[in-house]
């Protein structure tokens, strides 16, 4: 709000920016300047952060085309007439010394201005054009499509970091029942966060990941749609004033999102999650009627608590642990069990309730029979799936239901609507800590999706294993019984992408390399990977370092590719930077399946070598060539590659010494031993040494020490066997002393 309120002062005053002498004027006129002042706070200060020589002036600008500096080219930007919040298309007219950029919504303004901040980056010499020259007529380039992008739907998911309800963190003992000044903070650290990202990446949604929608729903109205169903929740009960409080200020938020930057929101729920009196009082199974009406009750009360809120993306393919006191039940276990639950929550959210609606089959791909889902389900029915087949794993083939051979042969996409997910966040190779860029992978999968007919595109970001977890009972684990339950709440947020101030290095090289990526395929699907890596570097470090950020980008993702090899490993604990929770089992199945040392080893060097390709670049990238716009790029820079470097060591040694432990045999040589201690000794001081430099990401990833945190997980996490990186290099090495009979070296 404040920002907001600046940008109306500065275009009433009619000048936001003069600096150095420029050839180009940017031109708000005051009517946009009122009617879209937040866009306007979330984008021109970043477009003079990035070129101060500009001349932007918010509000009329003088008559003529005279100015404090000599001007060659006025580019205004105006919303059109008739303009709606999400209007996404804006288009261009050039006369002889104007461009008129005219836009259809807060969306299209807001794309447009960006499109102009990166055009000049990547094309500097514009901003110094004079009339008839090459550079001149490049000027409105950047204006030539009057579509944003080839995806109707592009949404940024917020995975669990915020507004993680329910929680019992998100409560309080005294009306409303609920800390509505968290909720509020929250949804303003959303807005501070995302809405300027997601205008220079060209999205149009956010989608919020609530474990389940229990805490906005009374179902007051159950026995409109189950005759004769009993009262859930008594009126007397703290949860009615909760659910009122709760609703009416997110649905504020939601449609300030809305009015205020275009921008629509989505809930992500988990199902199918209940208060445990509802189904002891009702048949909560597919088989029963109940739960359609159960179903048709809560989210017509959710759309009617919600009314500004856009859609839900329905998640019922996932098992779930609902917290705050509510249960979870799995619905379906065959194909067409899971048609008829789509069915049914289409009926109920998009039918009844009338919110658009996504069923999202999560990692489903070949477990799934197509046919039999596509014939049980209705026309109106969008899929989302994952674009690999499984989790957001490096070494998983593209789904197949998004693989799809030339017409007329059988596609799902020429069936039926889809939405695709990608992982910006890269939970699996080091969060945003670290780089692993993914255009290797996700150009050509996007592009063949796009080209069968998928419309519509989820990007995930910053992902909270705790908003997956439980918070009371015994599968909690080591839960304090005098507090009697657990709050996740925060737990992970120093992890979000786009908030500058992590402890992790805030919008750091991963985070802004994978999100400038998928903003540019958004774009064009048929974008080349190289070149976006190229651009990525002239815009964020400059022209004289684009080659050696290019370098850096490129080499990146062969070197996390190799935490997957060898293919026959299978078992995502040895190569996830979240939990070393691995079990002498897992390096059992290793050898059972064929695994060889020196596989391990070849995987190892061959991630090393991709590793000095980065090294090699990162140190001809010259700091005084970075712009000022990214005043961390230097040091950002070198501490994603130096921490990806430091991690992969430690994860190869650390596969290496767990598989010669578990193959050492009951009489092993002298040399095996001594190898095998050698390596363990390796990786005590690899771990060491990045518990020193990185102790947030040690602690979190269970490296060098634990979080104590995690001391509350579940007890698949808690278990006797659970060890940091740390301790099982130091079992290691006494067992190597042991049945070795060698002295343990310092």
């Amino acid at each position: 709000q404040t920002s907001a309120m600046r940008t109306l002062v500065l275009c009433a005053l009619a000048v936001l920016a003069a600096a150095a002498p420029s050839r180009v004027r940017v031109a708000v006129p005051a009517h946009t300047c009122r009617d879209a002042p937040h866009v306007l706070a979330a984008t021109l200060p970043r477009l003079q952060q990035r070129h101060p020589a500009l001349e932007i002036v918010a509000g009329d600008p003088p008559a003529g085309n005279g100015s404090a500096h000599e001007t060659a080219i006025v580019i205004t930007f105006a919303l059109a007439d008739g303009w709606a919040p999400s209007g996404q298309v804006y288009t261009a007219e050039q006369t002889h010394d104007k461009i008129t950029v005219t836009a259809t919504g807060l969306l299209a303004l807001g794309y447009a201005l960006n499109d102009l901040s990166h055009h000049l980056s990547l094309y500097p010499a514009v901003a110094r054009a004079a009339p008839g020259t090459e550079d001149y007529a490049a000027a409105a380039m950047a204006f030539r499509a009057v579509s944003r992008s080839v995806y109707e739907l592009r949404t940024w998911s917020e995975e669990g970091q915020l507004l993680d309800l329910p929680d019992r963190g998100y409560y309080t003992d005294a009306a409303p029942f609920v800390n509505l000044a968290l909720v509020q903070s929250e949804c303003d650290a959303l807005e501070a966060e995302l809405a300027p990202e997601l205008l220079r990446l060209g999205m149009n949604s956010i989608t919020i990941l609530h474990s389940d929608i229990e805490d906005y729903i009374t179902y007051d109205n159950l026995s409109h749609y189950v005759p004769g169903a009993p009262v859930i929740w008594n009126q007397s009960d703290p949860h009615h004033v909760r659910a009122r409080a709760l609703g009416a200020t997110m649905n504020a938020w939601i449609a300030h999102m809305l009015s205020s930057y275009g921008i629509m929101i989505y809930i992500q729920p988990y199902e199918f999650a209940f208060p445990p009196q509802l189904c002891a009082a009702l048949r909560c199974t597919l088989d029963s009627p109940d739960l359609l009406g159960i179903l048709k009750a809560r989210y017509t009360e959710f759309a009617g608590r919600l009314p500004a809120l856009t859609g839900i993306v329905a998640t019922v393919t996932d098992s779930w642990t609902p917290r705050a006191g509510y249960q979870f039940t799995t619905l379906w276990t065959t194909t067409a069990e899971l048609a008829k639950v789509a069915t049914i929550f289409y009926d109920a959210i998009a039918s009844t309730a009338g919110l658009k609606f996504t069923f999202r089959l999560w990692t489903l791909g070949k477990a799934v029979d197509w046919d039999v889902l596509r014939d049980g389900t209705p026309a109106g029915v969008e899929f989302s799936v994952k674009q690999s087949n499984g989790d957001f794993l490096l070494d998983y083939d593209v789904n197949p239901l998004l693989n799809c051979s030339p017409a007329p042969a059988p596609c799902p996409m020429r069936d039926r609507r889809f939405m695709v997910l990608v992982d910006a966040f890269r939970q699996y190779n080091a969060w945003t800590s670290g780089v692993c860029y993914m255009g290797t992978q996700w150009a050509p999968r996007l592009a063949s999706a796009v080209a069968n007919g998928l419309k519509d595109l989820n990007v995930w970001g910053a992902w909270a294993p705790g908003c997956t977890w439980p918070d009371s009972g015994a599968e909690l684990g080591n839960w304090s019984a005098a507090e009697g339950f657990k709050s996740w709440h925060g737990w992970w947020n120093s992890y979000r992408m786009f908030n500058g101030t992590a402890t992790n290095g805030g919008f750091g090289l991963g985070a802004q390399a994978n999100s400038y990526l998928i903003g540019r395929l958004a774009a064009d699907a048929n974008a080349d990977p190289a070149q976006i890596a190229l651009d990525f570097g002239t815009v964020y470090y400059g022209a004289a370092n684009a080659k050696a950020v290019q370098g850096i980008l490129l080499a990146s993702f062969d070197a996390w590719l190799q935490t997957s090899y060898p293919l026959r490993i299978g078992d995502f604990t040895l190569f996830w930077t979240m939990m070393q929770h691995a079990y002498p089992s897992t390096f059992d199945k290793l050898a059972h399946e064929g695994v060889t040392l020196q596989e391990l080893r070849d995987a190892a060097n061959a991630s090393a070598m991709a590793v000095e390709e980065m090294v090699s670049n990162a140190v001809e990238v010259d700091p005084t060539a970075i712009p000022a716009s990214n005043p961390n790029g230097f040091v950002g820079l070198h501490r994603a590659v130096s921490l990806s470097r430091d991690y992969l060591t430690a994860m190869f040694l650390w596969r290496e010494a767990g598989f010669r432990n578990i193959t050492l045999g009951a009489h092993p040589s002298t040399e095996t031993c001594e190898d095998f201690l050698t390596t363990a000794l390796s990786l005590q001081q690899a771990v060491a040494e990045f518990d020193r430099l990185y102790p947030i990401e040690s602690a979190a990833w269970e490296v060098g020490s634990l979080d104590p945190g995690l001391y509350s997980a579940p007890t698949f996490l808690t278990n006797t066997l659970y060890r940091t990186m740390a301790d099982w290099a130091s079992v290691w090495a006494a067992e190597a002393q042991t049945r070795c009979g060698l002295a343990v070296r310092e």
